[in-house]
């Protein structure tokens, strides 16, 4: 059975709504299986290829249909390439949620159905910056349909710098942040001697990043080439 959950909160006095499909193999009658393959947790709005692939048998002149959880419908006939028949389709999805995605074999007849978790991007927004305090101060937001969250992994903003006099890069240090969204301020570090750093902050939530430009520490002493070990662009 396939369910559209309406989601509503308050943010600033404004109130925000968010379909939320459900559905999944077993509930809609269909066995787990692996196939048809892509992103197990593809993003709101991206189109997202799935593919079947078969050996050993003739799939010349056949096509696979596609289907998923919201309705969609689509078909392609099988290619031969690296010793194997593919069949594939492009699939964007409009709600998060559990979906699901299914092929037809067009020799067995058999319906194969394989579950996704469909997701927004995380989020951030600087809110502010202290190049002297060398701080951060960040919202962001984590889809709970995300890899990390339905994982219940933590997650960390993590800080880079970019040398903009010798091209090389490194950590800045980082802060783990706690909840699906929030706001966290954190501690920004970078070599020093004379230079001058860009630094971005990057969020994963096991699929997809958010990264944003903070801005740029000045620093002054010695002219030495900093972290001689660190990635060079």
């Amino acid at each position: 059975m396939n369910k559209i959950i309406k989601i509503t909160s308050a943010v600033l006095g404004l109130t925000i709504s968010s379909a939320v499909f459900s559905a999944t193999c077993s509930t809609s009658g269909y066995d787990p299986s692996s196939y048809p393959k892509g992103s197990e947790y593809p993003a709101v709005g991206v189109p997202t290829t799935f593919y079947h692939d078969t050996r050993h048998v003739d799939y010349s002149g056949k096509k696979a249909t596609f289907s998923t959880s919201t309705g969609f419908m689509g078909w392609d006939e099988y290619n031969y390439q690296d010793f194997k028949w593919r069949a594939k389709e492009s699939i964007t999805f409009t709600t998060r949620g559990p979906h699901w995605v299914t092929v037809k074999d067009p020799l067995s007849a058999k319906t194969i159905c394989n579950d996704v978790s469909v997701q927004n991007k995380p989020k951030m927004s600087l809110l502010s910056f202290s190049s002297s305090n060398r701080t951060a101060k960040i919202s962001y937001t984590v889809d709970e349909y995300s890899k990390f969250a339905k994982e219940n992994k933590s997650m960390a903003i993590v800080f880079r710098w970019r040398s903009d006099f010798y091209g090389t890069t490194g950590s800045a240090g980082g802060v783990t942040i706690n909840g699906l969204s929030g706001t966290v301020t954190g501690n920004i570090s970078v070599p020093g001697g004379d230079d001058l750093y860009e630094i971005d902050a990057v969020l994963s939530d096991g699929t997809y990043t958010a990264a944003v430009n903070l801005g740029y520490i000045r620093t002054q002493g010695d002219s030495n080439r900093p972290c001689e070990r660190c990635n060079k662009n």
